[in-house]
């Protein structure tokens, strides 16, 4: 009866990475037990589907949340972290002398790897791309399509850390439930949004990198919470930084953009709405363009059919001065 629990277990270990299909997993656990039969085969499926689709669970305030017991601030002129369950702090920022990027400078690319699916990364299972590209091969990203797990090239989950990519193809990533950490990841191309933050709620950080060329967005805020910005994050030829959803529902959504230089810009840095109480503060952002009283944070009400309200330096919900922001 031990051997077949400890079976059973590593079996739906296997089944919950997300990598096995039916048969895949059928052959894994043939290949270890002969006592293990289709039925106790779909138990296991079962337990590790609802494992996968089970949420974390949370309770979220306007001015705090809580989440797995411990207190983190949403948003406002510091973030608080602390280190996060099981001794994870998302992201580690850069050294001084890397905060400042030269304009023009994308990193060369070590080699393609096509992939056919999302490759997850997990708190336990940190993924460095050794500055690889990676891109969909089976997935025409059309525009104005929303991203989704099941096209990302890279899933997220709260707790891990993906560093040094290169995602081409039009393709990006999914932070499942916030909590992600993204180090020195290059995006070059998306369509519709380079980061997509799904659900949950927490901190989410990307420290280093940039992006090329981003159509739209390159971070999308689905989800409350906050996500901060850092470490000299280049953009060039693309649209805002970060949006705020207007159509996802009233929760307040904050983010920080502490060392970020966008040249060319497509659109606004960042854009907040300002009835769902959302909260975003600029500390350092260079930005060059040739676009006249070029609007640095804009303001909407969310809702059904977003309306803008206005730009501009708004605090709270945009908080900014001439001194942490350059505009040329």
């Amino acid at each position: 009866m031990k051997q077949l629990l400890a079976l059973l277990v590593a079996s739906c270990a296997f089944a919950a990475q997300g990598t096995a299909d039916p048969e895949s997993l059928l052959l894994y656990v043939r290949t270890r037990s002969s006592i293990f039969d289709e039925f106790n085969l779909l138990r296991c499926c079962m337990f590790a589907t609802a494992m996968e689709t089970l949420e974390m669970s949370e309770d979220v305030t306007f001015d705090s949340v809580v989440l797995n017991g411990e207190s983190r601030k949403l948003a406002g002129a510091a973030v608080d972290t602390t280190t996060f369950p099981d001794n994870y702090t998302p992201g580690q920022v850069m050294a001084a002398e890397d905060e400042e990027r030269a304009v023009g400078v994308w990193p060369t690319s070590k080699g393609m790897v096509p992939l056919t699916r999302p490759r997850t990364v997990g708190p336990s299972t940190p993924f460095d791309g050794g500055m690889k590209t990676y891109k969909r091969s089976n997935v025409a990203f059309k525009s104005g399509a929303k991203m989704t797990r099941a096209n990302a090239v890279f899933v997220v989950q709260a707790g891990g850390t993906l560093s040094n990519v290169i995602i081409a193809g039009g393709g990006g990533v999914f932070c499942e439930t916030h909590n992600c950490a993204l180090v020195n990841v290059w995006f070059k191309d998306s369509v519709q949004s380079a980061l997509h933050v799904n659900s949950g709620t927490g901190i989410t950080t990307i420290t280093g990198g940039g992006a090329r060329n981003v159509a739209r967005r390159v971070i999308f805020g689905q989800a409350s919470g906050t996500v901060v910005v850092s470490g000299g994050f280049y953009m060039v030829n693309s649209g805002r930084l970060f949006e705020s959803c207007g159509t996802c529902g009233p929760v307040k959504r904050g983010v920080i953009v502490d060392g970020v230089v966008s040249v060319n810009p497509t659109a606004e840095l960042i854009r907040m709405n300002s009835n769902y109480n959302d909260r975003g503060t600029i500390s350092k952002a260079t930005i060059t363009t040739s676009m006249a009283n070029y609007p640095v944070c804009t303001r909407f009400i969310g809702g059904a059919t977003p309306r803008k309200v206005g730009n501009g330096a708004a605090p709270p919900v945009c908080a900014y001065s001439k001194a942490g922001v350059t505009v040329k």
